[in-house]
């Protein structure tokens, strides 16, 4: 008799952490690769499989609430996206290089027909930041 409530009451915090989990996806925020539902349910498959350019990186979602959701991957410690630029360029998107100042450039390749998002990849020389930002063009 203990061992089936010891397990009905591991079912239950096991449940409920899976649903406090989930509800607070609706929220966007940052996270990390550790956290599963999250990283998994919640980062575009294009982030997801993107190159890793530092072991320092988390991720942001935002779900819209009247703006176009958005994914995106922050690297720290690193300034060197050739290798993110170079993946999307392979998957089709067409960048164009704009400089914010001396310290950041940014890549941003728009919504067309044939691409249904916005990358923006920045990068920040002073800071050693590298964002990759995806929106949708809803």
């Amino acid at each position: 008799m203990f061992l089936i409530a010891a397990v009905i009451s591991l079912m239950f915090f096991v449940v409920l952490n899976i649903y406090i989990s989930l509800s607070e996806m609706n929220d966007g925020g940052v996270y990390n690769k550790s956290e599963f539902f999250k990283y998994h349910m919640l980062t575009d498959s294009e982030i997801l499989n993107a190159p890793r350019i530092s072991e320092y990186y988390y991720f942001e979602y935002h779900p819209g609430d009247g703006y176009p959701l958005s994914n995106s991957i922050t690297f720290t410690n690193t300034t060197n996206a050739e290798s993110l630029r170079k993946y999307f360029a392979g998957k089709g998107y067409k960048f164009h290089k704009r400089i914010y100042d001396k310290n950041e450039f940014v890549w941003e390749s728009r919504c067309t027909l044939n691409q249904p998002a916005s990358l923006y990849l920045s990068v920040n020389y002073a800071e050693q930041i590298v964002q990759l930002e995806k929106k949708s063009c809803d």
